[in-house]
């Protein structure tokens, strides 16, 4: 069951992520930024002492992966401004239904097991539809087509995020090294992008880039960024669907929810709602196949 430690390893790394958002405030594009330098020149003294991926198609796929990431960034954060996090939670969740059934249709060792343990499968599937359901309904909001056509990133990544870890970046012989060198590429990309976007659209671009706070809230949340990216990466290739490990994560709210309520911060959390996600992972993490 080590997958199923390191997945809450990796929710509290998410949530504190969350929260330290929450405290700073700071500027999220230039802090963005920190936070991808100081992962970069963190995890780099690591690729001096362990073997790294030679697949020319794993570097390819990693590049195009940042991209896509870097976009989902800047225009989640950007829909969050106006709209805030409700919708994008909610439609980013949804997608752990068809992640599910598109693993079956690519793995064909998962589609036998499934088939061989039908009244297991049928559990497991309907805890994963539960938690989905229930993370919906964390907070209230309304899906328009609009919202959707614009979030669109966000709910290619619910779905294909889980896969392409699998397939991509944990299948390789050595997990853990390919994992640091995908965080290096992917940060990478972003770093160029982020920098471009400020330099673009940001008329006191060294002010806001040198900015103490901005510095200091990237180098802090980078830790426990890269906590909970390793730990979530390390428990997929435990686990045989994807999905599994995807239903773990949905108990970050629950976990911010709960700090809020300690701290006495204002939260509109359906607390029914979080348990029932908290009660679909254990089921998922009995049954599993």
């Amino acid at each position: 069951m080590t997958w199923l430690f390191l997945s809450i390893l990796a929710v509290f790394g998410l949530a504190a992520l969350s929260i330290g958002q929450q405290i700073f405030k700071a500027d999220t594009i230039p802090m963005l930024f920190w936070l991808r330098v100081t992962s970069v020149v963190l995890l780099s003294v690591f690729t001096f002492h362990i073997p790294l991926p030679t697949s020319i198609f794993f570097y390819t796929a990693c590049v195009a992966y940042g991209f896509l990431i870097v976009f989902l960034d800047i225009r989640n954060f950007k829909f969050i401004s106006h709209h805030g996090a409700a919708l994008p939670l909610r439609l980013a969740t949804a997608m752990c239904i068809p992640s599910f059934f598109l693993w079956l249709m690519i793995d064909e060792e998962t589609r036998h097991l499934y088939i061989n343990h039908p009244v297991t499968s049928i559990a497991i599937f309907s805890f994963v539809c539960l938690a989905t359901y229930c993370a919906s309904q964390l907070r209230k909001c309304s899906v328009t087509m609009n919202a959707a056509k614009e979030l669109w990133p966000v709910m290619l990544h619910g779905m294909i995020g889980p896969i392409f870890i699998k397939l991509v970046i944990v299948s390789q012989p050595n997990p853990f090294g390919t994992i640091i060198s995908y965080i290096i590429i992917t940060s990478l990309v972003s770093i160029f992008v982020l920098a471009y976007n400020m330099l673009c659209h940001r008329h006191e671009f060294r002010v806001v880039l040198t900015n103490t706070k901005n510095i200091k809230t990237g180098i802090i949340l980078s830790l426990f960024s890269l906590v909970a990216i390793i730990s979530s990466y390390l428990a997929y290739e435990q686990v045989l669907n994807p999905s599994y490990v995807a239903v773990m994560m949905m108990t970050t709210p629950v976990v911010v929810s709960l700090y809020n309520h300690v701290v006495g911060f204002e939260d509109k959390s359906n607390k029914v709602a979080g348990f029932g996600i908290i009660l679909c992972a254990v089921g998922i993490a009995l049954l599993k196949l």
